[in-house]
């Protein structure tokens, strides 16, 4: 029941930024053949009663009203299972009210933010060659080409060159705060690589293996070859033939994630983790890593341009917002850190989106002062 509970939400979500599939549409459809679902789904449509169900809705939590729910239920055999299901639908219909509408809805009382409103300036990087020349890819207007790499302002692309090296030369792509940029390595592999990370890679593959090392966060898909493909990070080695995965590893946040989307990778740090597609990879220092079952689309949403959280804590939350954004991050009381959340957010809206929607939740307010966002309760 729990999974059809966020299910609703997340179809609601879609419906209400026009983004359902068409195999999507029947199953939302079938949520309101129910009379009164119909006529609650009519009412938020029409904007009626947005403002007092928004009011009975500022500190309302999914998670814990799904519980609270449960709770009170349990035991009450004369609850029918339609009733359950129409409640816990009329309960993601609120939620969605007071999560999505805001963005969307016209009246510019939505939009009272509490400082300055910061956006992503949206930067590409650096490439530091192997010569010692750096390029900055946010100066070049069209195309400029060196050796057999195509850059742009937001791509770099090696050829595979037939120029005979018997050494590896390594050339870094270093992608800022509020950056993103995406390369294609000289085997067709491809990384998009996000903020505040940096990739070290060989100009060309040669030898046994193709090797790169990473700091941050990337996502890649691996060309198939014989030879294996490994990407080091500072807790340990993901060995991979051919697949797509990502792989977050920011030395301030103590632990590096695997996240295979499809195809199989080998996490080699303290203890062999083999993974398979949808599982995740956990390692942290001095710990065993292990692997668990995750919704891969929560990690990976950032290369699409959309961040997803499902029962994040704050502190990862914020983390990740204040690389894309630039922004540092001051919470003035540190058990916020702890607190979990749900929802997504668009990577070219503001940060204040995100914002105005935990300060909704009546315990947590936020101020900004220049790019210094202060969260407090």
């Amino acid at each position: 029941m729990k999974n059809k509970f966020f299910k609703i939400l997340d179809l609601w979500k879609k419906y209400q930024s026009n983004e359902l599939l068409e195999e999507e549409k029947s199953e939302f459809d079938n949520y309101f053949l129910n009379p009164a679902m119909r006529q609650v789904k009519e009412d938020i449509k029409n904007n009626i009663k947005i403002n007092e169900l928004l009011k009975e809705q500022l500190s309302f939590n999914d998670s814990k009203a799904y519980s609270d729910f449960v709770k009170k239920t349990k035991g009450k055999r004369y609850i029918k299972k339609k009733t359950y299901l129409a409640i816990a639908a009329v309960i993601v219909l609120l939620i969605s009210l007071s999560i999505f509408i805001p963005r969307n809805h016209e009246d510019k009382g939505f939009k009272h933010f509490a400082g300055n409103e910061i956006v992503s300036q949206n930067k590409t990087g650096i490439i530091l060659l192997s010569s010692g020349e750096a390029i900055i890819l946010d100066t070049i207007k069209k195309e400029k080409y060196i050796s057999s790499i195509r850059i742009t302002k937001d791509s770099i692309t090696y050829q595979n060159s037939n120029t005979t090296i018997n050494t590896l030369e390594y050339n870094i792509l270093s992608v800022p705060q509020e950056g993103e940029c995406k390369i294609t390595l000289s085997d067709n592999t491809e990384v998009w690589i996000n903020s505040e990370s940096s990739l070290k890679y060989p100009v060309k593959f040669i030898g046994e293996e193709r090797h790169v090392y990473l700091k941050g966060e990337a996502y890649f898909k691996v060309s198939k070859d014989s030879k294996p493909f490994i990407v080091s990070t500072y807790l340990g080695d993901i060995k991979v033939f051919g697949t797509s995965f990502n792989i977050k590893a920011y030395k301030n946040e103590d632990r590096v994630l695997t996240t295979l989307v499809e195809g199989s990778v080998g996490f080699y740090g303290k203890q062999v983790v083999k993974l398979m597609p949808g599982e995740q990879c956990v390692a942290q220092e001095g710990l065993i890593p292990f692997a668990h079952k995750v919704d891969v689309k929560n990690f990976i949403g950032w290369k699409d341009g959309e961040y997803q959280f499902r029962n994040n804590s704050l502190l990862y939350i914020m983390n990740d917002l204040s690389r894309w954004y630039g922004a540092k991050i001051i919470f003035l009381n540190e058990d916020l850190k702890n607190v979990e959340f749900t929802g997504n957010l668009k990577k070219y809206d503001s940060i204040n989106t995100f914002l105005e929607l935990i300060k909704r939740t009546g315990s947590i307010n936020y101020k900004i002062s220049d790019k210094n966002i202060y969260i407090f309760k």
